[in-house]
């Protein structure tokens, strides 16, 4: 017989029924929180003489995911002179977050490409606004803005 434990207390369950075999944990997806230390024990025993038994211990720590960036409508724009230029990165998000990461700040940059007089001083800090919180002002040049 196999009885599975986690020994810091950190991870509630389940531990029965998590998987057909009973030789196997499987901890579902987000079941661990990144950065935490969890220490997994399988006991194992003979059921006609439990005194035929053993243990093994694991240590796992779940490191943190990297946080995904979009910016909505694609990679590239082409924004005529004196046009508004509306750039929403709502689609990022925290895929370590149940809630989906709404609690995430942006920080927007801009690196000049080719193009006449495209340079990222051309744009004023005020202009690098999401979306949702104002729309940028007009600007000329080409650039490449990300979050």
């Amino acid at each position: 017989s196999f009885r599975w434990t986690e020994r810091t207390g950190r991870y509630p369950g389940p531990f029965q029924g998590s998987s057909r075999d009973p030789r196997e944990l499987v901890i579902p997806p987000l079941g661990l929180e990144p950065g935490k230390r969890y220490d997994f024990q399988v006991f194992i025993w003979m059921p006609a003489d439990p005194a035929l038994n053993n243990s093994a211990t694991v240590v796992v720590t779940a490191p943190p995911s990297p946080l995904v960036a979009r910016i909505s409508g694609g990679a590239a724009r082409l924004v005529p002179e004196g046009a508004r230029l509306n750039l929403d990165g709502r689609g990022s998000f925290d895929p370590d977050d149940p809630e989906g990461g709404g609690d995430l700040e942006y920080a927007w940059s801009c690196a000049a490409t080719a193009g006449a007089g495209a340079t990222c001083a051309a744009l004023d800090a005020a202009w690098l606004l999401l979306a949702s919180s104002g729309a940028p002002d007009q600007s000329k040049g080409n650039w490449t803005l990300a979050p």
